[in-house]
């Protein structure tokens, strides 16, 4: 897991492979939290964790949430994309249907839709990402 924090100091945490998305989705969310991923896209699964938070937030600051949708759009296939639509959700809101391959889940409900912009994620997520020579996967 690849772990970011958002502007406001809220944890931001990254699945960077299927079955990091699934510890993610199934196992660190918890209530409080809010869960996004690129709509539409196979990508990351991005946590928002209002719950580790350094001060209560009822809602994430708009900063920290444009910023995990974001991450959520550079870690998708959709990185390449100047915008990307991301769902955000709650956490109970997420399942994993059963037999599903690892990552795949299914939402019950939607909260919102926020409009990532891949380039706007920090130059070190940039920069790891060319690092490690793998720029076509998320």
């Amino acid at each position: 897991l690849s772990s970011r924090t958002g502007p406001a100091g809220v944890p931001i945490l990254v699945g960077r492979s299927r079955r990091e998305n699934d510890h993610l989705s199934m196992v660190i969310a918890r209530d409080g939290d809010y869960w996004l991923h690129a709509r539409q896209s196979p990508g990351a699964h991005v946590l928002l964790q209002l719950s580790r938070a350094p001060r209560f937030y009822a809602e994430p600051d708009t900063a920290c949430l444009q910023r995990a949708a974001d991450l959520a759009a550079f870690y998708s296939d959709l990185r390449t994309e100047r915008k990307a639509d991301v769902t955000v959700t709650l956490p109970k809101h997420v399942s994993k249907p059963p037999r599903a391959p690892p990552g795949a889940v299914k939402l019950r409900q939607e909260l919102a839709t926020v409009v990532g912009r891949p380039d706007d994620v920090p130059d070190e997520c940039k920069a790891k990402r060319e690092e490690s020579g793998d720029v076509s996967a998320w």
